[in-house]
């Protein structure tokens, strides 16, 4: 079956991929393995240089990958600069603490800690961020020891297969390769005895069904999935300075982040203040084509991804859900969502659910402890944010009372190389980025002598 590539600003077909056979995939993973075996015999500095030499054809490449991900997926073009940026960032990241966080540690007068590599790992990967996400994966695996095998989202494996060419340019086409696997086919990479370990980013439902094979052939995994991040406005909130932050938070490459602030719980207080900001600063995003650097919202990304926000929408309002804002739609050629705001109160259906493009939900609370319960009553826990003027209470509420992988204040949550980021709950298991993303895929043997 082939898999399409369509523009969401304009709905014309770009390019089409045909699947990977079942015998082209085992040609990959044993292709894999073969270089796995000697790429892991190098020094952590020799690895680092390799992929120094990615950073460079990165460099070279990066607005040519920005206007792939601004046409596959409909990211305005200034992000998509900033995400291929991001990526020449994290690299230096890791050439910088690579080795000293991997070198053997001495534990007693006789007893060492050293850290090796799996093997072959296997990263399915989305497309809201195509070049980010699979590069968080792939740098710190592939400076650990490990080969890559990476199935990109179908509908962006035009941005893929330039990021595999700029592996190739540097010397590394066997050690990053594509697989272009039908979900049919995921069961014989994971279940093959040379594939040590999955990394997957994408939904809950995705991540559950991945982890019941990692678990049926013992892989080590690693899993990034949904979030409905809450965003929570105390009643000595600058809304001056936080408005701006939290809006941009749910409007970043259009509403389909899954760290995006999507529940904003407001301090009764306040409320009315904070809806006046809210509505005006959503008004400042301009919608349209997404090459054009003017615009700050482009597409949903696919038609079904537009017709499940549009579903959720009038579910919402259906169940008593308050319209307090919605713009004009950019344009019916491609798959345009009206940036909208709802007041939506916490026995509501879309109150639980992950709101993947530029819709905003507010829910207000009386009290400290409604607050916590608020922002707590979800399936997920990946990200939240707090704005209050009060920094050591914030602390100690983001520290003992939130469910969540990361917890920003006065700042809206975002991934960094330097930091841990990952998620609890139905947000998935595992950590990426910072020293911690070194370490998920190695073996950690203990040598005594």
């Amino acid at each position: 079956m082939p898999f399409y590539s369509i523009n969401p600003a304009n709905k014309q077909l770009i390019a089409e991929w045909e699947a990977d056979t079942q015998a082209e995939i085992l040609d990959k993973i044993r292709t894999s393995h073969k270089h796995f075996t000697h790429w892991k015999t190098l020094s952590v500095h020799d690895r680092v240089l390799e992929l120094l030499q990615v950073k460079k054809y990165l460099s070279e490449e990066s607005d040519l990958l920005a206007e792939l991900i601004t046409q596959e997926m409909g990211k305005p073009i200034e992000q998509a600069k900033a995400e291929v940026e991001k990526c020449i960032q994290l690299i230096d990241y890791y050439a910088e603490v690579s080795e000293g966080v991997l070198k053997d540690e001495e534990v007693t007068d006789n007893a060492f800690v050293s850290k090796q590599p799996l093997g072959v790992l296997l990263g399915i990967m989305p497309w809201n961020f195509p070049v980010w996400q699979a590069m968080r994966f792939a740098v710190p695996s592939l400076i650990s020891g490990n080969t890559i095998l990476l199935k990109p989202a179908p509908n962006v494996i035009g941005v893929s297969t330039k990021l595999q060419s700029i592996f190739s340019d540097a010397g590394l086409e066997s050690h990053f390769q594509l697989v272009h696997a039908e979900v049919d086919n995921i069961e014989l990479i994971i279940s093959h005895e040379n594939v040590q370990g999955v990394s997957l980013t994408g939904s809950t439902r995705a991540g559950k069904s991945v982890a019941q094979l990692c678990g049926k052939y013992m892989k080590k995994s690693v899993f990034e999935l949904g979030g409905s991040d809450p965003a929570i406005f105390l009643s000595d909130a600058n809304l001056s300075i936080a408005v701006p932050k939290a809006v941009r938070s749910r409007l970043l490459n259009s509403g389909q982040s899954c760290i995006a602030a999507k529940r904003f719980l407001v301090s009764e207080d306040i409320y009315n203040d904070f809806i006046e900001k809210f509505i005006s600063e959503f008004e400042s995003y301009k919608v349209g084509d997404p090459k054009l650097s003017k615009n700050d919202i482009g597409p949903i990304a696919r038609e079904d991804l537009l017709n499940n926000i549009n579903q959720q929408k009038t579910n919402a309002l259906k169940d008593g859900a308050k319209l307090l804002y919605e713009s004009n739609k950019a344009s019916d050629e491609g798959y345009y969502f009206s940036p909208t705001i709802l007041s939506v109160t916490p026995d509501m259906k879309i109150f639980n659910e992950e709101v993947f493009g530029p819709m905003a939900l507010v829910t207000t609370f009386k009290t400290e402890s409604e607050m916590i319960e608020l922002a707590n009553k979800t399936p997920y826990g990946l990200g939240a944010s707090i704005y209050t003027a009060d920094i050591n209470k914030a602390y100690e509420l983001m520290k003992n009372h939130i469910n969540s992988g990361s917890c920003f204040i006065n700042k809206f949550v975002k991934s960094s190389p330097e930091l841990p980021f990952g998620g609890v709950k139905d947000s998935g298991l595992g950590r990426e980025l910072g020293t911690y993303g070194l370490l998920e895929f190695v073996n950690i043997k203990t040598i005594v002598m």
